[in-house]
């Protein structure tokens, strides 16, 4: 199954996880495996935050019917989609999941 998260979010739980790092590395005094191990988490989670931004979102594009290349005009009032079959009547602003952007 497949779970969305806000992109955001992911980021934001990282920073703070990151943050932490920070402040035990500055206050403690850590013995040298220790304080490595800390600044090489650190490292991943910066890596990990730039790998976050770099994913392509997963929000779904929405194709209004006036950018679909199904939509257009019977008539001059008249809307008309080829993709649905009662096809008339939709407005400019309407959009569905069959819609195609016109690439001309």
């Amino acid at each position: 199954m497949r779970v969305l998260i806000n992109r955001q979010d992911a980021i934001d739980a990282l920073t703070e996880n990151k943050e932490m790092i920070n402040a035990a590395l500055d206050s403690l005094t850590l013995d040298y495996n220790t304080r490595r191990d800390q600044e090489q988490r650190r490292g991943q989670i910066n890596e990990d935050i730039e790998t976050i931004k770099a994913l392509p979102s997963a929000q779904p594009e929405i194709i209004h019917c006036r950018d679909c290349k199904h939509h257009h005009y019977e008539s001059k009032d008249i809307p008309y989609c080829d993709r649905i079959d009662y096809g008339y009547g939709w407005k400019d602003d309407d959009f569905c999941s069959r819609a195609e952007r016109i690439t001309e």
